[in-house]
């Protein structure tokens, strides 16, 4: 998956936001977003592919 220009841009802001507040190490920080970033995806994927199942109708079959 691409990541956009403004997916990166917000990417990069919320690693100085979380290091400027928090006062985490910015590598951390940085760790840290990236591995939400990678559950936020498998959620999405994982609601995307129930849907589809619903939609087919062939959940619980």
């Amino acid at each position: 998956m691409a990541v956009s220009d403004k997916e990166r841009r917000c990417f990069i802001l919320k690693v100085r936001l979380t290091y400027g507040l928090l006062g985490v190490d910015p590598q951390k920080a940085r760790d840290r977003l990236t591995l939400e970033r990678k559950v936020e995806r498998a959620f999405f994927v994982a609601g995307k592919a129930l849907m589809e199942l619903r939609d087919r109708r062939t959940w619980g079959s």
